[in-house]
Order: structure tokens, then sequence, then C-alpha cells
């Protein structure tokens, strides 16, 4: 089922197969009606996609056969991923050029100057939306954010703190770069019902 489900949903996943259960009726030798040995069952599970899943046998007794597959989405990214994982090692920031061209705050809040169009982004926001604002001093309040965009003294000397973009994803605002979509944090979060943006 996991094998099924992931290759369904183009995820990667690694397993490594313990028991044959006879309660499958496919896990039979089709001549003689024996359950498949444990070697066959690997095989039969790599047949599902023998381009795309692959076997490898892991360092230690027992079970140890693991039958893995990448998504097609992170092995179109592997260079990002790359570099991701190479910055990481060394505690380096990362810079990811031409990721964000195609947004649509690139497209749409820029004036014909390049500067901020800040009416742009105002026309795009729920009028109640907020978010809150913290001082050079530390102080924090709450503030609409069609509001803090119309602040006469721009740039304000407030800045806006945890204003979830994010919640916007769903208008098209922006996208993560493939291999980098997958927050594992926020993904939990959603799955058990608490959107942190709430």
């Amino acid at each position: 089922a996991i094998v099924d489900y992931a290759l369904a949903h183009n995820l990667s996943f690694a397993i490594v197969p313990c028991c044959v259960f006879a309660k499958n009726k496919n896990l039979f030798e089709p001549d003689t009606k024996k359950l498949l040995s444990y070697e066959s069952f690997c095989d039969y599970l790599q047949n599902k996609a023998p381009d795309t899943i692959r076997r490898s046998v892991l360092d230690f007794d027992g079970r140890n056969i693991v039958l893995y597959a990448v998504s097609t989405s992170y092995r179109l990214c592997d260079n990002h991923i790359t570099m991701a994982r190479r910055a990481m090692l060394k505690n380096q920031p990362l810079l990811m050029r031409n990721v964000v061209s195609d947004w649509y705050a690139c497209k749409h809040w820029v004036s014909k100057t390049g500067d901020f169009d800040r009416q742009a982004l105002t026309a795009c926001l729920d009028q109640d939306e907020s978010a809150p604002q913290l001082s050079q001093d530390g102080d924090r309040s709450s503030i609409l954010v069609i509001d803090y965009l119309a602040d006469k003294n721009w740039p304000p000397s407030t800045y806006l703190k945890d204003w979830h973009v994010p919640h916007f994803y769903r208008n098209g605002w922006c996208t993560t770069p493939k291999g980098f979509e997958s927050d594992w944090l926020g993904t939990w979060l959603h799955f058990v019902g608490y959107e942190d943006f709430d």
C-alpha cells in the first residue's frame, strides 16, 4: 500500500520489506500457487515501477533489502537540493537565483520604475487583514495591513511581525522552489487541523 500510494502521488519513499502475507492474492506464484519467496516479493514490489524503484542492501543482518524511489519533482531540482545540502553542512547562507521571477508579486506589485507598488498590494488584501506591528523599541501592537501600507511616512519606522503571507498562496501570490515545497512542521500542523497563520 505504501508503494502504490507513493507512486500514485509522485512521493519519495523507502521501505524494507519484511514478511509476505498470504492474505494478498497477488503474492502467490501463478504456476505453483505457492506463496512468493522473500526475494520474489521484493521483485514483485520493484516491478510496480521498474524504471523508478531502486534496490539496495543495508549494512546489517536480517531483512536488509531496501526499495526506494525519489519523487520526480525532487529529481528535476537536484541541483537546488545539492546546493542546499552543501550550504547547510557548512552552516552557510544559500543564494538561489531566478526562483521568484514568475511570482505574482514580482509582476504586479512593482511600479514601472521598479519600486514597490503599495497600491497594487493594497488592492489584493482583505480590508480586515491585520498583523502584529513591532517598533524599534520592541513595542508590539496590531494594525490593519492596509493602514500600514497607507502610512504617509513610508517606509514606516515599525515593521510587520509574523504577517503570514503563505495564507495567500491559494491566490497564486508566490510558490516555493521545486524541492523546497515541503515544510514538515506546517504540513503536520495542517494535518492535525491547526493553521499557524490563524
